[in-house]
């Protein structure tokens, strides 16, 4: 029972979680009498001594929040009446239904105007009754990830995740399954472009072999698995190699000679004329680095004396 002076008023609390959000309480009778309006900021739940209550004359109010997207409430309150509007039970909800089939999917979705969210694992067909407001959805799985944005008061939605994963999962194959292809294509084309070359540059030095072709040859990388048979081919070809260095005799074909025919008949021959030629060239250029030169090539040759005595001459004269 209210004090005697109490008894023409009521008390009334709305509970609401949506947030930031006032009332304006007006009471209908007075809408033509441009009686000022009650603004009215509700609570979550109802706490005795610390929810906002308020004190109203009977009659009938029109309920109006500042939210664009939530409706009207009409209300008739009578004379000592303890009324409690929870606002929200009131709602007219909407359906949000996602299907995931058999994949376990992380949900996460949340209010932009209301304190709730929800979390969870779904997996096979969900339906959730969504209060009006704007959502934002999450919805992740190991094959993809989607997050949405919408308005539940524009009505129901349906997300078919299932056929979205199934169909990443077929793009990241085909995906792979190009990328594979690309690169054995271009293995295969490259091995093929490699093999040519290599016909190609043999061919070249066999129709007209000489020690200088085969060093070239021998230097190509794309070559160095036909480095044995180009080595077996030069000792085939030593006779006619043989001929033009007697023809030509030049220093880097006697060293070539040297490097690749080993145990040739010609070793001998070829180690000796490599010797002189080397010395005439040290007497020619008649300096330290000549004949250090000669040292370094020709080890055992039968001038090393003479050179030695050589430099010793020309540090003796640097030293005058």
């Amino acid at each position: 029972k209210f004090k005697p002076d109490l008894i023409k008023f009521s008390k009334f609390v709305i509970l609401s979680k949506y947030k930031n959000i006032d009332f304006k309480i007006i009471e209908i009778s007075s809408l033509k009498k441009y009686v000022q309006p009650i603004f009215y900021k509700p609570s979550t739940s109802y706490v005795k001594g610390i929810s906002n209550e308020m004190l109203l004359h009977q009659g009938e109010y029109k309920i109006i929040p500042d939210q664009y997207f939530l409706p009207e409430r009409n209300i008739e309150i009578q004379a000592g009446e303890f009324r409690i509007l929870d606002y929200d039970s009131e709602l007219t909800t909407s359906t949000l239904e996602i299907k995931t089939g058999k994949y376990n999917v992380e949900m996460r979705f949340s209010y932009l105007n209301r304190m709730d969210s929800n979390k969870a694992i779904i997996s096979g067909n969900n339906k959730y009754e969504i209060l009006p407001d704007k959502i934002v959805l999450e919805l992740k799985h190991k094959w993809l990830q989607k997050k949405i944005s919408f308005d539940s008061t524009k009505g129901a939605l349906l997300i078919d995740f299932e056929k979205e994963i199934k169909n990443s999962f077929l793009k990241k194959i085909t995906k792979k399954f190009f990328i594979m292809s690309s690169v054995i294509s271009l293995v295969f084309i490259l091995t093929m472009f490699c093999y040519q070359h290599i016909l190609n540059t043999s061919q070249q030095v066999t129709e007209n072999p000489s020690l200088e072709k085969y060093q070239i040859y021998l230097n190509n990388p794309l070559n160095f698995f036909e480095r044995k048979k180009v080595i077996s081919d030069i000792k085939k070809y030593e006779n006619v190699l043989w001929k033009k260095i007697n023809k030509h005799t030049e220093i880097k074909d006697l060293r070539l000679y040297k490097k690749f025919m080993k145990e040739g008949k010609n070793i001998k021959k070829a180690e000796d004329m490599l010797d002189e030629l080397s010395w005439l060239d040290a007497i020619d250029k008649n300096s330290f680095m000549s004949y250090s030169n000669y040292l370094i090539k020709c080890r055992n040759g039968k001038y090393k004396e003479q050179a030695i005595t050589k430099i010793r001459n020309i540090f003796s004269k640097k030293k005058d």
